[in-house]
């Protein structure tokens, strides 16, 4: 029965970071993005999956510093990216299952320092290797909510890509 439980509440992680891609300013983008990670801590700890559970518990807390980049100076200093980075591995040595820990962890540190920029068409370009990192997490983890959300977070990427910096370039 978790297991089932653990793939609702996992769609609701997906519905929030398909529409996090398609907004085009980087604070709505981190602040959904953090969203989706609360939803996502719970989905891999009811799957027992620990590395993955703890790489969005770490999402949780980088989507509410960068949120708040530029609006306050305590999270505009350029330090986030590597502090996160540093208890992302931390995290990872602590829940290490396998090398497959080493996948969210990867993922985690990328989409740090691609969420840290202020360009959204920079972000979606390096948050994009990091949805595929978590795409095999969730195959082998059997999420299959993971799954569809990584192939929607991809979809969604590319689309948003087409619409705001493909098209935006051609008008400039």
């Amino acid at each position: 029965m978790t297991y089932y439980i653990a793939q609702a509440v996992g769609f609701g992680g997906m519905t929030l970071a398909f529409i996090s891609f398609q907004q085009n300013k980087r604070e709505r983008i981190t602040f959904l993005q953090m969203l989706s990670s609360m939803v996502w801590t719970l989905h891999f700890g009811l799957l027992g999956a620990y590395s993955g559970m703890a790489m969005n518990a770490i999402g949780v807390a980088r989507g509410f510093v960068y949120s708040k980049k530029g609006s306050a100076p305590w999270a505009s200093r350029s330090f986030w990216p590597y502090l996160f980075s540093i208890v992302s591995a931390g995290c990872c040595i602590a829940t290490w299952e396998n090398w497959l820990s080493l996948l969210p962890t990867v993922a985690m540190v990328v989409t740090s320092f691609g969420l840290w920029v202020d360009q959204p068409k920079t972000v979606r370009r390096l948050t994009l290797p990091g949805s595929w990192m978590w795409l095999a997490y969730n195959l082998v983890k059997v999420s299959w909510a993971g799954v569809i959300t990584e192939c929607f977070n991809t979809a969604s990427i590319f689309i948003a890509m087409w619409r705001f910096d493909r098209k935006g370039a051609k008008k400039s």
